[in-house]
């Protein structure tokens, strides 16, 4: 270990940027990763039939055919008020789809895991357990509450590494 290197854990710093490992190089932030790419392939080829992902392709549906955030006398008796489901998801999974949008926000809210839980103790454990989770609400079709996570983890990693 370097001079440098001793610093900066003692002081609790990060290493000098030569120094960093890369976190594609580490198999404790590799392979959860990699699990996730296969689970979205998966997803996106067998677009599972779970009421969760039906709500999310409803509110897509209702988005491209001009609801938007208003009230929606379509879904059960009323959706929502405006906003209530979420502001992103249904324009987002409009746009692109609902499948596209779910393994894209679980491979990202994957890789954000990973970022985020690096360095910390029984890191290896915490991040399976990270991805596992994100997977199965993923899996259950929860697709607003996957892409909030993806946001959401996007401000603990800028709170986590912002002062650095």
């Amino acid at each position: 270990m370097t001079t440098a290197t001793a610093t900066a854990t003692a002081t609790g710093a990060a290493p000098p940027p030569a120094e960093r490992e890369r976190w594609w190089t580490r198999p404790a932030l590799l392979w959860p990763t990699v699990f996730a790419i296969g689970n979205a392939i998966a997803f996106f080829i067998l677009r599972p039939g779970v009421n969760d992902l039906w709500a999310a392709r409803a509110r897509a549906s209702a988005v491209r055919h001009g609801v938007g955030l208003d009230y929606w006398f379509s879904w059960f008796g009323g959706g929502s008020t405006p906003g209530n489901y979420s502001i992103v998801t249904p324009y987002l999974c409009a746009a692109i789809g609902t499948e596209v949008v779910g393994a894209l926000a679980g491979v990202a809210a994957t890789v954000l895991v990973c970022a985020v839980l690096r360095g910390t103790p029984h890191e290896t454990a915490a991040v399976w357990f990270g991805a596992v989770g994100v997977l199965s609400t993923m899996w259950s079709g929860r697709i607003p509450f996957l892409l909030g996570s993806v946001f959401a983890l996007g401000a603990l990693i800028a709170v986590r590494y912002g002062n650095r």
